[in-house]
């Protein structure tokens, strides 16, 4: 998952329709950047998400990093001056495969970059905190003494 850094500013500076021609300029190069197997897509707003199979992490820590040093590259003609946009990514991997919490995990992983300072790449790693609450809420029962459902939240 990746979102452009500071696109709001981006916009209120050099108006919506640079701010479109950025978000193409970033489209066209996430399709050069990624493989044909490898799905690209605008997630909302100036997200983005790039689902990458089959890989290792070094090999998706790549990829992604590959994408944000293209990225970066890109020149957008603006009046007297060329303007350039920077993104934040953030990843993980697919197993265990449950579509919701994978696309949270890579969001975390998202803010995370950006609080670090913007413009990087952090692959989310499943650390003793994330295990204690997905154990937790395996294993909490309901209102009604039935097991919760596996990922659920109350």
């Amino acid at each position: 998952m990746m979102d452009v850094d500071h696109f709001k500013r981006f916009n209120d500076t050099y108006g919506h329709v640079m701010g479109d021609a950025a978000l193409i300029a970033l489209a066209e190069k996430l399709k050069r950047s990624t493989r044909a197997e490898d799905c690209v897509a605008r997630y909302g707003g100036e997200e983005f998400c790039v689902l990458v199979s089959p890989c290792t992490p070094t090999t998706l820590f790549d990829l992604a990093e590959r994408i944000r040093v293209a990225i970066s590259e890109i020149r957008i003609p603006f009046a007297t001056e060329d303007l350039s946009i920077t993104v934040s990514l953030g990843a993980r991997m697919i197993e265990p495969f449950d579509p919701p919490i994978l696309l949270g995990d890579a969001d975390k992983a998202l803010y995370r970059s950006k609080k670090l300072g913007r413009n990087r790449t952090t692959i989310f790693a499943q650390g003793l905190l994330e295990r204690a609450v997905a154990c937790r809420i395996q294993k909490e029962p309901s209102a009604a003494g039935d097991p919760v459902p596996e990922g659920s939240v109350r």
